[in-house]
């Protein structure tokens, strides 16, 4: 507990300190310690117990200025340990808070680019369950692995991706999960993910919408005609939509010279198809 510099402070919050103390927790004044309380004043007594409480050998109990307030700070070990193969990682935030005999840990990469697999490691919890606040979905977590008096477990962030995470003393009411789905997490502990992509440098556009989609993979197909003899070339693009647009546009960008004639006056220079049924209306 970090507590700013003030002559007097509450009585109870100097009782709280001393139990704090006694219970091995650490304490920083920051300037100086107190030399009262609010309610009494400046008296021996209560000189006493101050002096007490900074010099004690059970609790950790500093006074530091407050440039000095990061080194004061630097033997506390977080609740929250988070490594890739046992190196701390400094793109995921961490943060841990307790209230109602429950603790809660939050965990968010701040990497708008780098995705990492990392191993999240608590104090022993028999019961952790993973929270999903945009769902309202809780899940409990298995496959856990308890190892001196720690709990730890895999996680997989994609780039800005949050976690929260709820250990309780007793079962809480879980989501139910897909059928056929056994676990929200697998045993390597990455969550399913479906696909991103990576523009290359060439790809120099700005999309006014997140609609816009470039097809980067075309394929060359040369077809040969057999009525008259001849071989025409083919360029396909394949790509995958949820929901089928009542509208879709393709836009060809750097056509010049022989290749946009060709293409405005050809009365059909383009078949689309959906799910392999051509589609007949197709206008250009």
């Amino acid at each position: 507990m970090i507590i700013p510099y003030a002559r007097l402070i509450p009585a109870d919050v100097l009782a709280f300190l001393e139990k704090l103390a006694a219970k091995k927790g650490r304490v920083i004044f920051i300037g100086d310690a107190p030399q009262g309380t609010v309610e009494d004043g400046i008296t021996t007594a209560l000189s006493a117990r101050i002096k007490k409480l900074v010099q004690s050998k059970i609790g950790k109990v500093v006074v530091t200025a407050l440039p000095g307030l990061e080194t004061a700070c630097a033997e506390i070990r977080p609740v929250v340990q988070l490594s890739i193969l046992g190196k701390k990682c400094t793109d995921v935030f961490t943060s841990h808070n307790a209230t109602d005999g429950m603790d809660a840990y939050w965990m968010h990469n701040i990497s708008p680019s780098q995705d990492y697999t990392l191993t999240f490691e608590i104090p022993d919890q028999k019961n952790l369950f993973l929270v999903n606040c945009d769902s309202s979905e809780v899940h409990e977590l298995h496959d856990l692995q308890h190892q001196d008096k720690k709990c730890r477990v895999g996680l997989t962030f994609l780039p800005k991706q949050t976690y929260c995470i709820v250990s309780a003393p007793q079962k809480l009411q879980t989501t139910a999960l897909v059928k056929g789905k056994k676990h929200i997490l697998n045993t390597l502990g990455g969550m399913p993910r479906s696909y991103r992509i990576v523009l290359k440098d060439q790809w120099q556009f700005a999309p006014g919408s997140l609609n816009m989609l470039p097809l980067a993979n075309w394929n060359t197909r040369i077809g040969l005609s057999r009525e008259f003899g001849s071989y025409s070339l083919f360029y396909e693009a394949y790509f995958e939509v949820r929901d089928i647009p009542d509208v879709c546009m393709l836009v060809l960008g750097a056509l010049t010279g022989n290749c946009a004639g060709t293409c405005a006056g050809q009365e059909k220079p383009l078949e689309v198809t959906i799910n392999g049924t051509r589609v007949i209306d197709v206008g250009v």
